[in-house]
């Protein structure tokens, strides 16, 4: 239902900055990768865990060809590394995927968003992990690798809010979230009271 005299604004920011804007009432809610630590002030809801895939430069080895592959192909590639300090759900999935694979990433440029990654991947200075929904950015340069079943790793997205954030139009807005991610709503969150 639409709520007159409400505007939603976008705008894109490191992790660490939209919590910091959610302590201080300057958002009422963000959209999150980063896991962020429970806080007795913040609402957190995991809205979905997405498969990730490889982002290379389109000219890489590795490139050709739509069948997944396991991680280890890429053992050897230098990832773009993700500011780990600004936002940690990326750099971390990053890290444990690799880990998890049985090698230990080598590290290269830092980009502080996935946009900024991807430009990096475009201009050949690394491969970057980053969540499946971003084959969808159409970027000259970047091919998309997708990764085999035992080795894909995820990556969540997660709904923040103030806890004490009852407007009606944020409960709204918190709710319609949730039915778009298929979530009950929870008692004691914004849209739950």
């Amino acid at each position: 239902m639409p709520w007159p005299g409400v505007t939603v604004t976008l705008d894109e920011c490191l992790s660490s900055q939209a919590v910091q804007a959610l302590r201080e009432a300057r958002l009422d809610a963000a959209l999150l990768r980063a896991e962020i630590p429970e806080e007795a002030g913040l609402a957190v809801h995991r809205l979905l865990d997405e498969a990730m895939v490889v982002a290379v430069p389109a000219t890489h080895p590795l490139a050709a060809g739509d069948a997944p592959r396991p991680l280890t192909d890429f053992a050897a590639a230098r990832f773009i590394a993700f500011a780990r300090v600004e936002g940690p759900g990326m750099f971390d999935a990053t890290l444990s995927a690799c880990l998890k694979a049985g090698f230990t990433p080598q590290l290269g440029q830092e980009a502080p968003r996935i946009t900024s990654a991807l430009g990096l991947v475009a201009a050949g200075l690394g491969v970057a992990l980053v969540p499946d929904s971003l084959r969808r950015v159409q970027m000259d340069g970047v091919a998309w690798c997708a990764l085999a079943a035992a080795d894909r790793p995820t990556v969540s997205l997660r709904l923040a809010t103030r806890r004490e954030a009852g407007s009606p139009a944020l409960r709204n807005f918190v709710a319609l979230v949730r039915r778009c991610f298929a979530m009950p709503d929870e008692p004691g969150s914004p849209a739950g009271t």
